[in-house]
């Protein structure tokens, strides 16, 4: 008993410490059976969301080929030439004037935004006809020639740009038409399906006009004929001026065939010579780039030059769009 007394604070640090052991392995035993539980609801969770059974790649629907060829673009492309855009001041509404004679189709069913475009082109003499949807844009093109351009929304009711330009560039009538998208996508896919759709050009919304001046710039058709130079050249007499460019079409309607094959038979002198005619011609009626192509061609043959099919293709290029103005012209 006096042992007891006598140690009785050891004793009961004793028993302390054996009550705190056991706490401590109680305490490890019930997180044991807490977390072998979390788990088994776990893997019960997991066995019930899973699939029942997974596919392998053998098992999986595969797309067959006709449904690849199905979902590959089938717009035909068109190729339209355009020009460089050079270096420029700020835009203003007055210098839209340098395209004076220009006629384009507005295909846009915002009534704020026809109004905007409609005065930023008001005192240019750029002939604009509007349309409110792609469809009205289809039927306009129907009953107006010499459309050079369309701004075309993509996003329009009854039909939107896509199907329009889709239709327009089914017909190879209009293949020297410029449509450009107007839209404020311009995500690399959107583009993607602006292009695929036949749309040559982009601008985003809200327009910008140093944006719209420089499409117009580079698309504006370039005429093949200085009427008025030729008009001088001829005393200022348009009727005579009329008659020698009828005389120059039934002259020289199938030049630039005549010099391909003189060129493939090696002919020179006679390819040299026929240019020679053409270049004087030119000058008179105000062909200004029709004399400059064919004087170089000529260079390049006397030369020896090795760029002569591209300075062929350029002087046929040129020959040809002074033939189809001769057509037209009144």
């Amino acid at each position: 008993m006096n042992f007891i007394l006598e140690y009785q604070n050891e004793l009961l640090a004793l028993v302390a410490l054996l009550i705190i052991f056991y706490i401590y392995f109680l305490i490890k035993k019930i997180n044991h059976i807490i977390d072998k539980k979390e788990a088994d609801a776990n893997s019960f969770a997991y066995s019930t969301l899973k699939p029942e059974k997974e596919h392998s790649k053998e098992q999986l629907p595969t797309e067959t080929k006709t449904d690849q060829q199905e979902h590959k673009p089938t717009t035909r492309k068109v190729n339209i030439k355009s020009r460089a855009v050079q270096e420029h001041k700020k835009i203003k509404k007055e210098d839209f004037a340098e395209f004076a004679g220009m006629k384009i189709l507005l295909a846009e069913d915002n009534l704020i935004n026809q109004k905007v475009i409609l005065e930023l082109l008001s005192h240019s003499n750029i002939e604009v006809v509007v349309a409110n949807d792609g469809l009205e844009a289809l039927n306009l093109l129907k009953t107006n020639k010499k459309i050079n351009l369309i701004l075309m929304d993509a996003h329009m009711p009854n039909m939107d740009g896509f199907e329009a330009s889709r239709k327009i560039r089914e017909n190879p009538e209009y293949d020297k038409i410029v449509i450009v998208a107007l839209s404020g996508d311009i995500a690399a896919d959107d583009i993607k399906k602006m292009q695929e759709a036949g749309m040559d050009e982009h601008l985003e919304k809200p327009l910008k006009i140093d944006a719209l001046y420089d499409i117009f710039y580079a698309y504006a058709p370039q005429t093949a004929l200085n009427v008025e130079e030729g008009v001088t050249l001829c005393g200022g007499d348009r009727t005579f001026y009329h008659d020698i460019l009828k005389e120059f079409f039934k002259s020289y309607e199938h030049a630039g065939e005549i010099i391909k094959t003189y060129l493939q038979h090696n002919q020179i002198q006679e390819a040299s010579q026929l240019l020679l005619d053409i270049i004087g011609l030119a000058a008179n009626i105000g062909a200004d780039r029709l004399h400059d192509s064919a004087q170089n061609l000529r260079v390049s043959l006397q030369n020896g030059e090795e760029k002569n099919l591209e300075l062929l293709k350029d002087f046929q290029n040129n020959i040809e769009d002074v033939l189809e103005e001769i057509k037209e012209f009144e």
